[in-house]
């Protein structure tokens, strides 16, 4: 099957997408409606009259239960959680990232129209590794409580893999419009927007993958319709692409010609901090026949440029 030919009308399912009003979710939201794909979405609180979108607490059990019992979800993607590797609270962050998936693993094993769940995690939690890029068997020691609570939230979705098929996505760093300022790609985007004189940032030379959050969404599903020979099937998501800080300075300084001063501040150099996080992809890039990302780090800029 050639990627070009690909069509997501082939996909006759129900999906339920956790943390739909996220900065994934969002993405995935406007490719599902796109594709006229059947699916509700479920967020923390809402006061929409959206039919498609659900309340759901991670931590609230019956709620979770609920939520399954009256949409019946043949997949499942779950995007919900916390994402910040700077997240102000450990215990909120291990407590939604690990309890809150568990929550989610049993509603969908009760519900027992469940065939298959996509959990997202993190390449983050590679950490420090002897590999300059890290395949899917490379050891996990992640080097924050982060990437931790990740290990352990793929540990637990383990324990599913005799109810459906699980797929756990290990990201690389990705990025688009919609992304919180806290995140520092926007943050740089925003301070070229307003033609700020200043930066303040941290190791401007780490190097990252810096990958666009629409080719994001669209491998997480062409991923729900593939068959997989094991379970879980765990599987890194990046292009193996990596660029440093500097190098996005100094392209938003081309696209907008417009400079401004980087001032290392001390509060924002993690001393935990990852040199490199570039991924090694060829499971990916296998199973998908070919690469499947179709934009460029200018084309993603520019495009969060344009809607800054």
């Amino acid at each position: 099957m050639q990627i070009s030919n690909y069509k997501y009308a082939r996909i006759k399912i129900r999906i339920l997408v956790t943390g739909i009003e996220g900065f994934t979710g969002r993405n995935l939201k406007m490719l599902l409606d796109e594709k006229k794909i059947e699916h509700a979405g479920t967020c923390m609180s809402t006061e929409s009259t959206d039919a498609h979108l659900q309340q759901l607490d991670l931590l609230d059990k019956s709620q979770a239960h609920e939520v399954f019992r009256n949409f019946k979800p043949s997949h499942v993607i779950h995007l919900a959680g916390v994402s910040n590797v700077a997240h102000a609270s450990i215990d909120e962050m291990f407590q939604v990232n690990v309890i809150g998936t568990l929550n989610i693993l049993e509603a969908a094993k009760d519900c027992q129209t469940v065939e298959t769940v996509l959990v997202a995690s993190t390449a983050n939690l590679y950490g420090k590794s002897s590999l300059s890029t890290p395949n899917e068997l490379t050891p996990t020691i992640p080097s924050n409580e982060y990437g931790i609570s990740k290990s352990a939230m793929e540990m637990i979705a383990e324990l599913y893999k005799s109810h459906f098929q699980i797929i756990i996505t290990r990201p690389f760093n990705y990025t688009g419009v919609g992304q919180s300022p806290s995140f520092l790609v926007p943050k740089i985007v925003d301070h070229f927007h307003r033609r700020a004189t200043s930066l303040s940032v941290g190791n401007i030379n780490v190097e990252r993958e810096f990958n666009d959050v629409r080719d994001i969404v669209e491998i997480y599903l062409r991923l729900l319709e593939s068959k997989f020979d094991t379970s879980p099937f765990v599987v890194n998501i990046g292009s193996g692409r990596g660029h440093t800080l500097l190098s996005i300075v100094e392209k938003l300084s081309g696209l907008t010609n417009h400079r401004l001063e980087l001032k290392i501040d001390p509060k924002f150099v993690r001393p935990n901090e990852i040199p490199r996080l570039v991924g090694d992809t060829s499971r990916l890039f296998h199973h998908l026949q070919g690469n499947p990302f179709k934009q460029s780090i200018d084309s993603t800029l520019e495009w969060m440029l344009n809607n800054a």
